[in-house]
């Protein structure tokens, strides 16, 4: 059965933290007016509080989620967002590239789940921009590279 136990406190915050560091990743190296920020966020905030069936990762996945959706680990991403875009995108992308090592605690049917979702929601992030930049794409492919 998944849940957070098996995971010590910092394992379990890398976790916690990479649903909304994947779409603030990707958003980062695009150009963006106020209103596709916001289909933008709103993208990626659907698919972090509802996340669909990934098979063997369905519960882990609901506890990141249930635990995304709180104000500290919206907090901690916000603080991140005020220095250059690159530089944003490439510390937030440093950070999630942790996911893979604690996710290896787990089954890899468990592992292919939460990195699918993940991948996902950087999806959902270019699927909402009106127009998205190959910057956008490439910093979806190299999120969709730490999970392949």
């Amino acid at each position: 059965m998944s849940d957070t136990q098996g995971f010590n406190k910092e394992d379990w915050r890398v976790l916690v933290d990479a649903p909304l560091q994947v779409g603030a990743t990707v958003l980062a190296v695009g150009p963006h007016g106020v209103k596709t920020t916001i289909h933008e966020v709103k993208a990626a905030k659907a698919l972090v509080k509802h996340p669909g069936p990934y098979g063997a990762a369905d519960e882990l996945i609901k506890a990141i989620s249930h635990e995304a959706d709180r104000s500290k680990a919206r907090l901690d991403t916000k603080r991140k967002m005020h220095a250059a875009p690159q530089k944003v995108a490439d510390s937030l992308l440093e950070e999630v590239s942790r996911v893979p090592a604690v996710l290896a605690q787990r089954s890899a049917e468990e592992a292919a789940g939460v990195g699918a979702w993940l991948v996902d929601i950087a999806d959902a992030v270019i699927a909402s921009s009106t127009e998205p930049t190959e910057a956008e794409r490439a910093m979806r492919d190299r999120v969709a590279d730490l999970f392949s």
